[in-house]
């Protein structure tokens, strides 16, 4: 459904407005062609069913106008979770950074527009991040589930 610089352009422009909406802070956010990743705080635990309601509503309504599809279904559940440490944060944090990269979006983290990636490679550097990469490597967020190896969302 984001297959396109604009309708990606468009996912992020609701995304942004929806989360300034609910007082909702981004702290990583990327943004590909079927899911997005978002990591961010939320005041009230109450306000994220109707904080994704909103931006799934409004940014489903925005794609099939684009699209000349109406009434189309594009979102159909969300997975949550709690974050519980720095560790855990930072891990998630770099898997959402490196998402692009292993759906082929980009060869290059910075090659890619749609995530936050270049707002931390401008605001700390190349260095942290990749202090970041190593001290809290996405490896852990890897389980086998039986033969197969699946990534926990």
């Amino acid at each position: 459904f984001f297959n396109t610089k604009t309708k990606k352009d468009l996912l992020s422009g609701c995304l942004n407005e929806t989360a300034k909406n609910y007082k909702i802070d981004i702290y990583g956010y990327a943004l590909m062609d079927n899911h997005y990743h978002l990591l961010c705080y939320i005041q009230n635990k109450f306000w994220l069913p109707k904080f994704i309601k909103a931006f799934h509503g409004k940014s489903a309504i925005l794609i099939n106008k684009h699209d000349l599809k109406p009434a189309r279904k594009i979102w159909t559940n969300y997975f949550d979770r709690c974050i519980r440490s720095q560790k855990d944060f930072y891990t998630r944090l770099n898997y959402i950074h490196q998402n692009p990269v292993k759906h082929k979006y980009a060869a290059k983290l910075e090659n890619y527009k749609f995530s936050s990636y270049n707002h931390y490679l401008k605001k700390f550097g190349s260095a942290w991040l990749n202090d970041s990469f190593a001290k809290y490597p996405i490896t852990d967020f890897t389980i086998k589930n039986g033969n197969q190896k699946t990534i926990a969302p």
